[in-house]
Parts: C-alpha cells; sequence; structure tokens
C-alpha cells in the first residue's frame, strides 16, 4: 500500500540547497526505509523525485 501525504520544500536563509520535509506520517509508516543521518541518492527522473539509500545506489 502507498502512503501519500503532502509535504513542502523550503530554503534556508541565502543557501541554494532546498530542504523536502518528510511528514511524521510516512516516517512512522513501518515500511519508510531511512533512519535520520542516513546517506542517500538524489535523482531527478522526469518530473520525479527519487530518493534512494546510498549503500543500494552504490551497489
Amino acid at each position: 500500500m502507498v502512503d501519500t501525504h503532502a509535504s513542502r520544500i523550503f530554503a534556508s536563509g541565502n543557501a541554494t540547497t532546498l530542504y523536502v520535509t518528510v511528514p511524521a506520517e510516512v516516517v512512522s509508516d513501518s515500511q519508510f526505509p531511512f533512519d535520520a543521518d542516513d546517506d542517500v541518492v538524489v535523482t531527478i527522473d522526469d518530473d520525479r523525485l527519487l530518493v534512494t539509500s546510498a549503500e543500494e545506489a552504490s551497489g
């Protein structure tokens, strides 16, 4: 089952880095694959933003 919730993208100060918030409802789902401080890879795929584990991406 796919768990979908609205979220936001925000900037911090003058930085060009943007941050995506992950709602608590998503993080608390048993299928959520990440922990705080995990290394991830962010990929743009057409109009989607994919987040995968850095360990998974390195093979």
